[in-house]
Order: C-alpha cells, then sequence, then structure tokens
C-alpha cells in the first residue's frame, strides 16, 4: 500500500536527511501561519521572503523522499536561510533579530565547517551593519556579542560532533583484530570499483585470497597464535600493495583485495608478490604458511555480487589444484 511504502522510504532515511526532511515539515508548519498573517496585513515584503522559505521547505520535503539529500541542496539551504534572515532583519530592525540565532545552528548541521563558518560570519557582519546605531550603542553591542559567542559555541560543538563522527565512521568499517577494512567497508568499497569501472572506464582487479589450512593452526597451536598470523598477514599484504589499493577482511581468514584503476596483467603481479612474500615470511609456526587466491577484472556485466562469485570461485579452484597459488 502507498502509505506503507512511504513509512518505509522514512525510515530509510539517514540521520542528516531525516533532521532536514522533519525541520522542513516544522518550517512550513510555522512559517506558513505567519506568510498568510503578513499578506494579509500587507506586508508584502516579509510575506514573499516567508513564501520563498516555504517553497524551499517543500522542495526539500519532496526531494529528500524521491532522492535522498546532497551537498548543493545543503549549500543551498543553509545560504537560503541566512539570506532569509538578513533580509527579514533589513524590513523589521532587531525586531526579527532573533531568526538569526536557528539559522546559525542549522548551518552548522547542515555543511561543512569551513562553509558554515563563511555563511554565518558573513551572516552576522550584514546583520550588524544592518542593526548598527549610534544611539542605542549598548544594544547594537549586546547583539553582536551575543551572536559571536552563539557562532562560537556552535563551531565548537559541532567540531566536537563531526571529530566523534568520523572515528565512529572509520571504527565501524575497520576489522578490529588486524585493522583491515571490514565486510561493510568492502561492500562500499566494491560498490564504488565497479560504478568506476564502468562509468569511467576504469580497469580494476578482484583478489580474494585466504590461508590454507587456517583451522589447523587454531587447533595445533591455539587462536592466539591464528589471530598473530592474521594480523602479520595483513601486515605483510599492506606493505606490498599501493595506498590505493583497499584490503579488507571478508570473514574469519578470507581476504579481498580491490585493485583499483589495474590492469589483470599488473593485478597478477601484484597477488603474485603477495603470495610469494606470506610464503616466505617467517611467522613462528612450526608449518609452512600459504596462500590461496583467485582474481578476476571487473568485466562489464557483473554486478558486485557476480564480480565476487567470479573470484571466490577461481579461489577454490586454486585450493583444488593444491593450494599456494593465485588462479585466474
Amino acid at each position: 500500500m502507498p502509505h506503507r511504502h512511504g513509512i518505509a522510504r522514512l525510515k530509510e532515511l539517514q540521520p542528516l536527511e531525516s533532521g532536514l526532511f522533519y525541520f522542513s515539515i516544522v518550517a512550513c508548519l510555522f512559517v506558513g501561519p505567519f506568510t498568510v498573517y503578513r499578506f494579509m496585513l500587507g506586508h508584502w515584503f516579509q510575506a514573499f521572503v516567508d513564501t520563498y522559505v516555504l517553497i524551499l521547505a517543500s522542495y526539500c520535503m519532496v526531494q529528500i523522499y524521491r532522492r535522498g539529500t546532497s551537498d548543493f541542496l545543503h549549500l543551498i539551504v543553509s545560504i537560503s536561510l541566512a539570506a532569509a534572515a538578513a533580509s527579514v532583519t533589513a524590513a523589521n530592525g532587531v525586531n526579527s533579530i532573533y531568526w538569526m540565532y536557528p539559522t546559525i545552528a542549522i548551518s552548522f548541521f547542515l555543511v561543512p565547517l569551513n562553509t558554515a563558518l563563511i555563511i554565518s560570519g558573513l551572516l552576522i557582519l550584514t546583520i550588524s551593519a544592518i542593526i548598527y546605531d549610534p544611539d542605542y550603542l549598548a544594544r547594537t553591542a549586546t547583539i553582536v556579542i551575543t551572536m559571536m559567542v552563539s557562532y562560537l559555541c556552535t563551531y565548537f560543538i559541532f567540531r566536537s560532533y563531526r571529530e566523534i563522527e568520523n572515528k565512529l565512521k572509520r571504527q565501524a568499517q575497520i576489522d578490529a583484530l588486524t585493522g583491515a577494512g571490514n565486510r561493510l567497508a568492502f561492500d562500499k568499497e566494491i560498490k564504488k570499483a565497479l560504478e568506476l569501472s564502468k562509468c569511467d572506464k576504469q580497469s580494476a582487479a578482484l583478489l580474494m585470497f585466504d590461508l590454507d589450512d587456517f583451522k589447523t593452526i587454531n587447533d595445533s597451536f591455539g587462536h592466539d597464535v591464528g589471530d598473530r598470523v592474521l594480523i602479520e598477514t595483513v601486515e605483510l599484504v599492506t606493505n606490498n600493495i599501493r595506498e590505493s589499493d583497499r584490503l579488507f577482511r571478508y570473514g574469519g581468514e578470507e581476504f579481498a583485495i580491490i585493485l583499483s584503476a589495474t590492469e589483470i596483467t599488473a593485478a597478477l603481479r601484484v597477488a603474485e608478490k603477495v603470495r610469494a612474500t606470506i610464503e616466505a615470511y617467517d611467522f613462528a609456526v612450526e608449518r609452512p604458511i600459504t596462500i590461496s587466491g583467485g582474481i578476476t577484472p571487473c568485466k562489464g556485466h557483473f554486478d558486485t555480487n557476480s564480480w565476487i562469485k567470479s573470484a571466490d570461485n577461481l579461489l577454490y579452484t586454486a585450493k583444488d589444484n593444491g593450494k599456494n597459488q593465485i588462479v585466474h
């Protein structure tokens, strides 16, 4: 049913999308009556400014509901609200100064910190010039100081919030044991690699590999030794691939490497180098440590699942052929 589809769509919204969506609803509910009232009183300029805010809020709701949000939309909303706050203050004087304070907070919520600093800073300078009155210097100074305090406090609050948010995002995409990217990060990156390969015609290859007979390491030497082998494997691989290539722990002892902007011949050389490095390394375990892998280039008919399945099937071919080898 349509209403169920709508509820499901709203539940899928990301926090920033959800915040802007519901802010737009609140803006329509609160600004709408003011708009009607000002048209009735003949306050045409303020009425048209309010109408513009209503149109912008309505557009945001529709756009977010249908397609999601975007950085450009956030920028337009932030600039538009700042312009509206300055315009209303110019028309009404200090009586409308209060719209400036939520406008500052919204700007820091929507756009990057440096952009918000510029937009809010220009808004404060503009409003300070508008309300300046030599006969009321104490009042003007009080308003300017409170604007600056709000400006700086909002900046430091959101800077702390963004730092925590970025840290949590990084942690959410890193395997806690090895430091490689985790399955969540892999799912995101392989989609990007697939899109780049198809849209920008950039060659890319996917290498799937795992440690041969890894279960026997855990069984014979203990899980602490097995964990150390996994950690050292990630260190070895990371040191033998480019910074632009991404290593992920796909699950258990299985790993994946996305080799971006790489032809299959070059990708095979990297894969073989990784295999040989692991084979030659002394893991301080009383048995050889080797890997088996499958590597496949991105092909035009692939989606993410078929690309992964292709590389994974080649990995199992390597296992069947005797292990300690890369198959393509």
